[in-house]
């Protein structure tokens, strides 16, 4: 597949628009080819068989989901502050802090130029 092939992504269609995004995206500034897929937004891959398409985005998400290597797991202590960038990173929280509670707040850079 090229950089710029789609996929569908469900998050849109609920609001009653389709949304087509970029699979394979390029990061704006290394350079480098990344795939640009969630389980909770992509539905399927536009141009490719509905069974096809499924079986791809399944290996894709379990390979993810699996992948001990793709994980950063953070101890959370008080003020930590966590940065990573959305363009190639994805983000799960796990509820493994009961009783506990954190406050996140989410924060976007905008480049200037």
């Amino acid at each position: 597949m090229a950089v710029g092939e789609h996929v569908q992504t469900d998050h849109r269609r609920q609001r009653g628009k389709e949304g087509l995004t970029s699979w394979t995206i390029r990061h704006p500034e290394t350079g480098r080819k990344a795939l640009f897929v969630n389980s909770g937004f992509t539905s399927h891959i536009r141009h490719m068989r509905r069974w096809e398409s499924r079986g791809l985005l399944d290996m894709l998400f379990r390979h993810i989901a699996t992948t001990v290597s793709l994980t950063c797991r953070v101890r959370w202590e008080p003020n930590t502050l966590t940065l990573w960038d959305n363009r190639c990173t994805q983000h799960h929280a796990v509820w493994d802090y009961y009783p506990q509670s954190r406050f996140g707040e989410r924060v976007s850079s905008m480049s200037v130029g």
